[in-house]
């Protein structure tokens, strides 16, 4: 088989993974469903890629979780609040006509599947693993902290800040996540405006930014790639505790389940951890997840209350 007939081939698989994820969960819209039938009329070998990408998640017997969580009303009342309203309090008895500072509620999410909150009109979603302050009014910005939250923006506005960067949106949909030497900004849709020490980015749709501040103070953009529609499925589908595994490594699939539980998957096979994955799962069911390993590759399990062993 000669490497062209081999990247064809490829193309062909990846295509097919692509359609059957888009309709995992929904329906196809009418413009795309007679996109797939054309494509599978096309070439009979896009019909065999087709059946078999639709096999292999069948193989996996992956739990689909519902796809909108629900949202809580209100933020949790905790130290950093009271703190900040008392402050605000005795300020008023000094200072008169000044504006108290807003309550804080700070946000912080252990092992735990993402949360919704309902924030003066838009919905902020919190993944685990993260820290966010939140202001009670629309004056201030959303404070992130560490790890990732997503917005579901209206016409109110948005106004976040992270890693040293502003962020305005409005009409928005996107994720933001916060580390060491910068900021990534996936932007499924909307107007997202990023700006930094004066200088301000418009970031388009749809696709992921990954931003750092140069020493100069001068906000620059390290990596900007589009998306396709199977990738933003992909992406966003933490929102809903779902992990949509694409040919990803066994060891990195494994990493990302146990920043959603306290149970430790340990891989003692180094060639096991070297396999790739592909499939829907339940970020909360590592459990499911071993067993569709095992069953996939033929491999040992061992689970405790605590721990799962892959051998």
């Amino acid at each position: 088989m000669t490497a062209a007939v081999r990247k064809i081939g490829t193309q062909r698989a990846r295509q097919a993974e692509e359609w059957i994820i888009r309709q995992d969960g929904e329906p196809l819209p009418a413009t795309d469903s007679a996109r797939l039938d054309a494509w599978l009329k096309e070439d009979s070998r896009n019909f065999g890629a087709y059946v078999r990408a639709a096999a292999l998640y069948r193989a996996l017997d992956y739990a689909a979780a519902p796809q909108s969580m629900p949202v809580n009303a209100r933020f949790p009342v905790s130290r950093r609040m009271a703190i900040a309203g008392a402050a605000a309090a005795c300020g008023a008895l000094f200072v008169t006509k000044r504006v108290p500072p807003d309550p804080l509620f700070f946000v912080r999410h252990a092992h735990e599947a993402p949360r919704r909150y309902a924030w003066q009109g838009n919905v902020l979603i919190l993944d685990a693993l993260s820290d966010m302050d939140v202001p009670q009014s629309s004056r201030g910005s959303v404070q992130v902290l560490s790890g990732r939250i997503g917005v579901e923006g209206t016409g109110s506005g948005c106004h976040l800040s992270a890693g040293g960067f502003s962020v305005q949106t409005r009409h928005a949909d996107f994720d933001l996540s916060v580390h060491r030497d910068g900021i990534e900004l996936v932007n499924y849709g909307g107007d997202v405006r990023v700006s930094s020490h004066g200088s301000v980015m418009r970031l388009d749709a749809p696709a992921v930014y990954r931003l750092s501040l140069p020493a100069e103070g001068t906000p620059a953009v390290a990596r900007h790639d589009s998306m396709k529609d199977a990738e933003s499925l992909t992406r966003r589908a933490w929102r809903g505790g779902q992990i949509v595994l694409r040919n990803t490594s066994l060891v990195a699939a494994a990493s990302q389940f146990m920043k959603y539980s306290p149970i430790v998957i340990s891989i003692d096979n180094p060639v096991l951890a070297d396999q790739l994955v592909t499939g829907r799962f339940s970020l909360l069911q590592p459990y499911d997840f071993a067993r569709a390993v095992q069953k996939l590759f033929r491999c040992g399990l061992q689970a405790t209350k605590d721990r799962i062993v892959l051998t």
